[in-house]
């Protein structure tokens, strides 16, 4: 993990959150820091919101995938665009909900990482893991 913010800390992203955030007094919260790894097994549908899942005062939230991650072979992270402005009914498990999703599969980014690809999403950007092809 060390490895990982140091990189972001010294890399062209940096400068870039700041602008985003409107400040350069940025803090990282390893609480929230989550490591996913998915070898064969089945994940649940679902998509979220950081503003009800995570933290409302959290403005973004960044994904670094450190392997490759293809569509269709290995899980990953992929979003609906473009993000609402306003934060969308949540279920009590903090998922925006079925209906909101399958109604917008039309709208799914779901990208091709590199090892090392920086992801910057919004608190009202709604997101999903992508599962593997069986």
């Amino acid at each position: 993990m060390a490895t990982v913010l140091s990189e972001l800390i010294t890399s062209w992203a940096w400068p870039v959150i700041e602008e985003i955030c409107h400040s350069t007094d940025i803090m990282v919260m390893f609480g929230l820091c989550l490591g996913r790894h998915n070898i064969d097994q089945p994940l649940l549908v679902g998509a979220h919101q950081d503003v009800t899942a995570v933290n409302a005062e959290v403005p973004l939230s960044i994904w670094i995938p450190l392997q490759e991650v293809v569509p269709m072979r290995h899980s990953g992270l992929g979003f609906v665009v473009p993000s609402p402005e306003h934060v969308l009914p949540a279920e009590p498990n903090n998922d925006i909900g079925s209906s909101y999703f399958m109604s917008q599969l039309g709208n799914m980014w779901i990208p091709h990482y590199r090892a090392g690809d920086l992801t910057i999403h919004s608190k009202l950007s709604p997101h999903f893991t992508t599962d593997t092809a069986r």
